[in-house]
């Protein structure tokens, strides 16, 4: 996941059987699933009123205290501090992101940390124990109150790995990305199931799982047509995402729509640019 809504449906689709044996419930024409989570966070925009009234309440801001003051009630801020897939070092060092934490450990503003997004732990193996030791210091500065949060996976329905269990590496959330919906093709929803059930056999529990929703295309990026691969779900499709997940990880502590804002190389078109899909979440939220 690099960094940087109503139309009905046409038939009413029933998803595979769950992982528990139950079938999953079937999605109703013109239904939207109801959120199961009270925080809702987008990435690519800090807060603003477009996000704000779609629902979203949890916001991509930078460690500025000022910016996180600024949030009217009821809205938090996730920190971003990492780094993204390609990067094998911190832009901070350890004192500087430790006083980053400690302006910021007793504002009730701050839901959490964003220490990275998809590290690659083969390529970066020193990355992990700076990923651990920033968890740590998040949850002995803050008691707990604030969370470490790293995305983990990939859009092709890859696991987080073993070794960013909380077991193991101290971090409390951990979001996954699968991405099911490919230019030219069905969405293959198949893939939140196999991130999903892969990434619970690593050891990472259900209540640590985040959800990364699909609002993104390629089709407008920047990058070579033929390396483009995924495209904006429709109305009806982002339904059948929303039920896929709600089945998996029925009450996760938040759950991410990935992306508000247009990243010109990664994620164009975005939510920002679908009234449509606006509307889906929107909905879903107000349930």
């Amino acid at each position: 996941m690099p960094r940087i809504l109503v139309t009905a449906l046409a038939a009413v689709l029933v998803l595979a059987a769950a992982p528990t044996g139950g079938a999953r419930p079937a999605v109703a024409a013109d239904a939207v699933p109801e959120a199961t989570t009270s925080l809702h966070y987008t990435n690519n925009i800090g807060f603003d009123p477009a996000p704000r009234d779609v629902g979203f309440n949890l916001w991509d801001l930078g460690p500025y205290p000022e910016e996180v003051n600024a949030l009217p009630a009821g809205h938090r801020a996730l920190i971003w501090v990492g780094g993204d897939y390609s990067q094998c070092t911190s832009e901070y060092t350890d004192a500087e992101f430790n006083a980053l934490v400690d302006s910021l450990a007793d504002n009730p503003k701050v839901f959490g940390w964003y220490l990275w997004d998809e590290p690659d732990l083969a390529r970066c193996p020193t990355l992990l124990s700076l990923i651990s030791k920033r968890a740590a210091y998040i949850r002995t500065r803050t008691g707990g109150a604030q969370k470490s949060f790293v995305v983990s996976g990939g859009g092709d329905g890859e696991a987080a790995p073993a070794a960013l269990a909380p077991a193991r590496s101290g971090v409390d959330l951990i979001g996954l990305d699968p991405y099911p919906c490919r230019i030219g093709e069905a969405c293959e929803y198949g893939l939140i199931d196999q991130a999903v059930q892969q990434t619970l056999a690593n050891g990472i529990p259900r209540s640590a799982i985040v959800p990364v929703y699909q609002v993104f295309g390629q089709t407008c990026a920047s990058v070579p047509t033929t390396n483009r691969k995924w495209r904006l779900p429709t109305a009806a499709e982002m339904d059948q995402i929303f039920a896929r997940w709600d089945a998996l990880v029925p009450n996760p502590v938040f759950d991410i729509a990935y992306s508000w804002g247009v990243q010109p190389e990664w994620a164009c078109p975005s939510l920002a640019g679908s009234t449509t899909l606006q509307s889906r979440f929107a909905q879903r939220f107000a349930s």
